[in-house]
């Protein structure tokens, strides 16, 4: 049997639009209805936010509430996430909120989505902040089997998928040790050894803090390609604290040329301070100097006062991502400004003591690394799974028992879409 393919268009009562309260407005930003941005998709079901609006919010801005049960892609900034609301829950301007036609299961849309993200991938638009047009969405082509046969699919998947959901559980706990090392060989170093950013740098602990704010010198999409200087975001640091290269844009060389600073190095760590706030990596293995973007801070130490990789820990700890945080303010795109960061202090004990504890990090990156290894080879047997279950095949013997009924509901269902 060969299934009949749709645009997604067709198989959708509505496409809702997202968008930002005004951040000036602080009432906007005391409410009950969650809000939230593509940062926040990071699992299949979406039911709560770290911010929440109010009806004068969504009656005075662009954004818009997604009922229950519908779909949210991501299609800007982290392009290709995608999830089922599963509450009526109000959109930035980075999701796209689909309402389906009865005909159609969300979960099975959003593994149907899910084995074309790297159809969409290719369609983004923009060198720094990519996004897809809606027109792209809306022509998204779906197999589309009886309801029965829907159901089967994500059955068979959700058994699959449930492996990488705890590959990323690991991870999340993985992502937990480095700041508990960190506190266990640190909480009691006196109060004395605290020091401030901009202390450190008075005294040439730190030899750099730069973020990627070039103001009017920012590049253009236009000066992008590619060739040139990779051009790293904050989209590029993991949740284990590796630096990942692979995606970054590339800024030809001219207007690199005229960038006064944003140089990074192999040694180097860098700090999220917008988007995914609090992101912490260091620069491994690069083979060429790079630049960092907007997102992302720059710190270069002396690594006779301040070891590279006790900083990499410093950084993560709760005590530092406290200070973090307390400096955002609700309602506001995650921030941190470069002045704030200055103003926060960090642990700084003997040197032997940072030595020991860099040492004691690389092995655990070690360890991570192989994680990475083994999660790379769990996403390339479900990326199979979920290809075997779009052509048919995943599911060839169960449709041929189940024919007869299939094909009545097939019948019913091009009558509805009609």
């Amino acid at each position: 049997m060969i299934w009949n393919q749709y645009p997604l268009s067709l198989l959708t009562i509505e496409f809702i639009n997202g968008g930002t309260p005004s951040t000036k407005i602080s009432a906007y930003w005391d409410g009950d209805i969650p809000w939230i941005t593509g940062a926040d998709v990071e699992d299949r079901y979406v039911s709560s936010a770290r911010k929440h609006i109010n009806s004068d919010a969504v009656a005075n801005s662009s954004t818009h509430i997604v009922p229950k049960n519908a779909v949210l892609l991501v299609t800007r900034t982290g392009v290709g996430k995608v999830a089922k609301a599963g509450c009526d829950i109000a959109i930035s301007q980075d999701l796209t909120g689909i309402v389906l036609k009865k005909s159609i299961d969300p979960d099975y849309a959003i593994y149907a989505i899910q084995s074309k993200i790297k159809s969409l991938a290719r369609l983004q638009q923009g060198a720094i902040i990519k996004g897809l047009l809606r027109k792209d969405v809306e022509q998204l082509i779906v197999p589309l089997p009886a309801f029965s046969e829907q159901l089967r699919i994500v059955e068979i998947l959700d058994q699959a998928n449930s492996l990488r959901e705890k590959r990323i559980e690991a991870d999340k706990i993985a992502e937990k040790i480095l700041p508990a090392l960190f506190y266990k060989m640190f909480e009691s170093t006196s109060i004395e050894n605290k020091i401030t950013i901009q202390e450190l740098l008075d005294k040439e602990y730190l030899i750099v803090h730069k973020d990627g704010n070039f103001g009017s010198m920012y590049p253009r999409e236009s000066d992008f390609g590619n060739e040139g200087v990779l051009f790293v975001t904050a989209k590029n640091v993991d949740e284990l604290g590796f630096v990942d290269f692979q995606d970054s844009p590339r800024l030809n060389q001219e207007k690199a040329d005229t960038l006064p600073f944003g140089w990074i190095d192999n040694g180097d760590v860098v700090l999220a301070h917008n988007a995914t706030v609090g992101r912490v990596g260091i620069i491994e293995n690069a083979t060429e100097r790079m630049l960092i973007g907007t997102s992302l801070t720059c710190f270069r130490s002396d690594p006779h006062k301040l070891d590279p990789y006790y900083l990499l820990g410093a950084l993560r700890s709760n005590q530092f991502q406290n200070q973090l945080f307390s400096v955002m303010k609700q309602g506001t795109r995650n921030q941190v400004p470069i002045t704030a960061q200055r103003r926060f202090n960090i642990v700084i004990p003997r040197i032997e003591d940072q030595i020991k504890f860099a040492s004691q990090i690389r092995t655990l990156r070690s360890v991570f690394r192989n994680k990475q290894s083994i999660r790379v080879k769990i996403d390339h047997l479900f990326s199979t799974i979920l290809y075997r279950a779009f052509s048919g095949d995943l599911t060839t013997k169960w449709r041929e028992a189940h024919m007869k009924e299939l094909m009545q509901e097939m019948e019913q269902q091009a009558r509805e879409l009609n």
